[in-house]
């Protein structure tokens, strides 16, 4: 279920590979917050998506995005990965520091998490070389 869980969120998320440590992580989160919607979410990944002729994108939107309830759980998940917050239903959860600094949102718009530049001290005095 995990390594399905890691190839679902990788289609929803539009990353790949994503972190398997990281996944095992927010997969048994998820696990606890949806538990059998977590369990459908995947069967249905597992029936109408993997081995299916076409787009798995098409795919998932077909038989996962207009089902209302495994979409708000697929949104779930991609926020998840993006901000390393979980918020289903009555859960609120928020991964440890090291995820959110290797969340997908500073992949996606190509930055740095605030606070944390990779140059040394004073570095910002001086123009980009590029």
């Amino acid at each position: 279920m995990e390594d399905d869980f890691l190839k679902l969120s990788s289609i929803l998320t539009g990353f790949e590979p994503l972190d398997a440590k990281l996944g095992r992580l927010y997969y048994l989160e998820v696990k606890k917050a949806a538990g059998a919607q977590l369990t459908l979410l995947l069967e249905t990944y597992k029936t109408h998506v993997i081995g299916q002729p076409g787009n798995p994108e098409d795919l998932i939107r077909a038989c996962i995005w207009n089902v209302q309830d495994l979409r708000t759980l697929s949104q779930a998940i991609i926020n998840l990965w993006y901000t390393a917050i979980l918020n289903f239903g009555a859960v609120s959860w928020i991964a440890p520091p090291e995820a959110y600094f290797d969340s997908l949102l500073w992949k996606a718009i190509e930055a740095h998490p605030p606070a944390i530049s990779g140059g040394y001290f004073g570095y910002w005095r001086y123009p980009p070389e590029n």
